[in-house]
């Protein structure tokens, strides 16, 4: 029997270790001018989920007739009986992904973009938790985060900084069993998820920044997206936690 295994034998066995499944994160913020800050996201811990989600999405655009990206800035009273749909469509398939934001009050920060930086930290951080214990995914799993493409060199600082932390977080609070991956911008426009993660933190945001109801359409999706994904306690509760939904205000 020999004692050791050559190169080649220690690369196949590599090679044939199944990979450890994936948290892919796709994230958004809002509010930058206004009274809270919000960073949301949806959170997808199969890759087979994403892809039924995507497939949905652009089958439900066919019907409709809708070109282009899904944005939450431009529904209007014509847009907004398909926007509804779509909310039905996601609240439907919401058992194979889930939805988290957090938010904070923007008075007193001193720095925006710092602020934005320690609310992804959060966010990824509580997530990977409320994933473990909701039972919805177990580790050890690899960490993915994919956020809309904003501003190129804060969207880099604030990938670098996450990226470190989260290896920290790691090693600190899950036993390393966490493994940060991939970190990087994508253009929404070519995914239904990052478009559909704006309409969640887009609806979050017009919710909090709202300082009375107004009956327009934007509010009016926001409004039954939220209560879409069971959310609808999100502006009077610290904290907000569901299988499919979890809510931190700061």
């Amino acid at each position: 029997r020999r004692g050791k295994l050559s190169e080649e034998e220690k690369e196949k066995a590599v090679a044939q270790q199944p990979d450890d499944p994936i948290f892919a994160v796709y994230a958004d913020e809002s509010g930058k001018t206004q009274e809270h800050l919000v960073v949301g996201s949806m959170w997808f811990p199969y890759a087979e989920e994403l892809g039924s989600l995507t497939l949905a999405i652009q089958a439900l655009k066919t019907r409709h007739g809708f070109k282009g990206e899904l944005h939450f800035k431009e529904i209007n009273a014509s847009k907004l009986p398909f926007y509804n749909e779509l909310a039905r469509l996601v609240r439907e398939m919401a058992n194979t992904f889930s939805f988290k934001a957090v938010s904070v009050e923007r008075r007193g920060v001193g720095n925006v973009d710092r602020a934005l930086r320690d609310l992804y930290y959060v966010l990824l951080r509580e997530g990977v938790k409320h994933e473990v214990e909701s039972g919805r995914a177990v580790l050890p799993r690899k960490l993915q985060l994919l956020k809309d493409a904003e501003e190129p060199g804060s969207d880099k600082l604030l990938l670098e900084d996450l990226k470190d932390r989260m290896f920290a977080a790691s090693a600190n609070l899950f036993d390393g069993e966490l493994k940060p991956d991939v970190f990087e911008v994508e253009d929404s426009a070519l995914s239904e998820a990052l478009q559909v993660a704006d309409l969640f933190t887009s609806s979050i945001s017009r919710r909090l920044n709202a300082a009375s109801y107004r009956k327009q359409p934007k509010d009016e999706l926001a409004e039954y997206f939220v209560e879409a994904v069971n959310l609808t306690s999100a502006t009077t509760k610290d904290e907000v936690r569901g299988d499919v939904v979890y809510h931190l205000t700061l």
